[in-house]
């Protein structure tokens, strides 16, 4: 029986007890909710940690997950717009990171202030690649699929990391002018081979100075369709210098 995960806006009726009264009797779906006592009430916001905890607790068994960020971040979505939170505490309560604001790539200027303000390295899972619905479903499917493996979670989420915002975002566009510019071709050959050592180079400059949530090395791209839309990016942990031995 598939388990869905519900963390609502706020402990409304609607959002809180209609969606238990609707699978109430139902046989193949199992809904789990928080505690009412946790859900805060109108004003008052509800209990970050302690939701935090019950997320933690009951996230990787269940099939699916319906996560409102109005209650994760805030507590609810009076408290949304009453809070005095800063940019890094409301930050700092993502767990996922689903980056919809943008198809086939990151919002820049969101993953800018990430790195800005450190907190890279604190993402658990990220996804900005195509539509909303392929972002959002990959980072959940992570989240269930990783959730207990935490270096396995690390080096995926700075592959999406590495990929969806530096090559989709930054460099996909420079490598399409750069093949035009030096009459190079996506084709399969040569040219492709060049093009594939221009992106390394790009992204692992990009790169440098980013805090990821692990470090890692690229160790091969490729362009599965010959085309310059997608690429097959392969990274691997970065083997522990000799200083730190």
């Amino acid at each position: 029986m598939p388990r869905i995960l519900l963390l609502p806006l706020d402990e409304r009726p609607c959002n809180f007890l209609y969606p238990a009264l609707m699978v109430e009797k139902c046989t193949d779906v199992q809904l789990l909710l928080p505690p009412k006592e946790l859900m805060g009430s109108k004003k008052r916001p509800a209990p970050f940690l302690l939701l935090a905890q019950w997320l933690g607790k009951n996230f990787s068994c269940c099939d699916y997950a319906v996560i409102s960020i109005d209650m994760l971040v805030y507590g609810g979505i009076v408290p949304s717009r009453l809070h005095h939170q800063t940019t890094r505490e409301c930050l700092d309560r993502l767990h996922l990171l689903a980056d919809l604001a943008v198809t086939n790539g990151a919002d820049r200027e969101w993953m800018d202030l990430l790195q800005q303000q450190n907190l890279l390295k604190t993402l658990y899972a990220y996804a900005g690649w195509n539509t909303a619905a392929n972002a959002a479903g990959c980072c959940i499917a992570q989240g269930m699929l990783c959730g207990k493996d935490s270096t396995q979670s690390a080096l995926f989420t700075c592959h999406r990391i590495l990929e969806d915002w530096l090559y989709m975002s930054l460099v996909r566009r420079d490598v399409a002018a750069y093949a035009q510019r030096k009459g190079l071709s996506f084709d399969g050959s040569w040219q492709e081979q060049l093009l594939a050592k221009y992106v390394t180079r790009q992204m692992c400059r990009l790169a440098k100075g980013l805090s990821l949530p692990a470090q890692v090395e690229i160790s091969q791209i490729s362009f599965p369709w010959h085309r310059p839309f997608e690429i097959e990016l392969f990274i691997q942990l970065s083997a522990p210098s000799k200083a730190g031995m």
